[in-house]
């Protein structure tokens, strides 16, 4: 197996340093963005330090609370009081985590982005303490005999503007951070793979077939493609037929090409990639989806094998073999 030459691998070694360093994190302002020589703290910073926040806030109180708030909104309309409060779970315990994390931004990023993560990551965590705060004595209150059925669930609803206020200021300073870094880790990764010559055309493209897969399913989900007599499919088919002819010329040129530089496990996922889920991928939408496109309307059976989850996890399969032999390249964090 050849590994990355010592010059990069020392690069890399040298740039997680950077990464994790106390001065890494300073909030000092330096040049512009624009002057990044790659794209490592970028990634690193995605994948490793915000990620923690953004997904822990989006799971345990955004996405938890906005349920737990429906559900009990519910029931204080229903006006039933002889029965079982609906359950209040305590997954939103889970965030607290957030509350430990130091506000880092790495000191390169320009005085603006500086500022929008410093700030943001800074509301982030006020609004995580006070939603904790107040779902405590809430999780209490919601037991058996908690006192929800004395007053008629009165402390839920005056609590409630707040919890709603809170979990939008959340919603937004997540979706704000997360859509900037994200830009600025892919950006990192397209030059990154640039300078990586051995691996970073395979990791490329790979990444450009999973996105046009991703693209293309889009396309035929379509909803308005299943009415009859619609004008969607005029639209639809030339684009669905210019993704295609991509993806058939990726296949073509990609899945018998190799370099020394993969190793015997990059090779396995890469063929694993081309030669069993995106040529399946492709062969689905030629057989059972393109016909029925052509004729102007799609049902769900000429949709259903059509699985670009499946290609995207084959690229992530292959992009966690990379990152064990020193690669870097974007992992999203799931809960």
């Amino acid at each position: 197996m050849k590994k990355l030459s010592r010059a990069l691998a020392a690069l890399l070694l040298a740039s997680a340093l950077q990464l994790f360093s106390p001065s890494a994190f300073s909030t000092a302002p330096d040049a512009a963005y624009e002057r990044m020589v790659d794209g490592r703290i970028a990634i690193n910073y995605y994948n490793y330090y915000l990620q923690n926040i953004i997904v822990d806030a989006r799971t345990y109180l955004v996405d938890e609370l906005t349920d737990t708030l429906a559900k009990f909104d519910k029931f204080v309309a229903e006006a039933n009081y002889d029965r079982g409060a609906p359950g209040f779970t305590d997954n939103w315990r889970n965030a607290k985590d957030i509350l430990d994390l130091p506000t880092r931004v790495p000191n390169w990023y320009s005085g603006a982005d500086q500022q929008l993560f410093k700030t943001g990551i800074d509301q982030i965590r006020k609004d995580t303490a006070e939603l904790i705060k107040l779902c405590e004595p809430l999780q209490a209150y919601f037991q058996y005999n908690g006192g929800w059925k004395d007053d008629k669930c009165q402390k839920y609803i005056d609590a409630r503007p707040r919890l709603q206020s809170l979990i939008d200021d959340l919603r937004k300073n997540t979706d704000t951070l997360d859509k900037r870094a994200l830009e600025m880790a892919l950006t990192g990764e397209k030059l990154l793979w640039a300078q990586d010559k051995p691996l970073g055309y395979f990791v490329s493209t790979m990444k450009t077939d999973t996105d046009n897969a991703a693209a293309l399913e889009a396309l035929l989900k379509n909803p308005e493609l299943q009415k009859t007599g619609n004008t969607a499919a005029a639209t639809a088919l030339p684009q669905v037929e210019k993704l295609l002819a991509t993806l058939k010329d990726s296949l073509a040129k990609n899945a018998a090409l190799t370099t020394p530089a993969l190793s015997d496990a990059l090779k396995k996922q890469k063929d694993r990639f081309y030669d069993m889920w995106l040529k399946k991928f492709i062969a689905t939408a030629e057989e059972d989806t393109l016909p029925a496109l052509q004729k102007g309307v799609l049902t769900d059976s000429d949709t259903d094998r059509l699985r670009a989850d499946n290609v995207a996890r084959a690229y992530d399969e292959f992009i966690d073999y990379y990152t064990r032999d020193g690669g870097i390249a974007i992992k999203y964090k799931r809960p």
